[in-house]
């Protein structure tokens, strides 16, 4: 390994589903790229939290996980690896909630 970056965001959605997306840029290097939620508290009555990898652009193309364009557990890669990656994209999802997540970039 070569180096390191991580990132942070937070949200907040009552009464509400709200999204928001984040696009990190990489310097065209082979990176292992991979998220966690690292807080997530209940404001409702059906809390839920989602964050993960949604697009990245590397060697092998652009790559899009989402699943028929939505959220949820199947729209999301919580790591992967690419060789010559030039920008990866995160989503942060919440209903009644609030969500902290990380994305934590591996060089190699």
């Amino acid at each position: 390994m070569t180096g390191q970056q991580a990132y942070g965001w937070r949200a907040y959605a009552q009464n509400t589903v709200e999204t928001w997306e984040m696009t990190v840029e990489v310097d065209n290097r082979d990176t292992f790229a991979e998220t966690a939620i690292t807080g997530f508290g209940n404001e409702g009555e059906s809390p839920f939290g989602y964050f993960g990898i949604t697009r990245i652009v590397s060697d092998s193309g652009t790559e899009t996980f989402l699943a028929a364009g939505s959220f949820g557990a199947s729209s999301y890669r919580q790591a992967v690896y690419r060789t010559g990656v030039t920008s990866v994209r995160v989503q942060l999802a919440c209903w009644d909630s609030w969500v902290r997540g990380r994305l934590l970039l591996n060089y190699w």
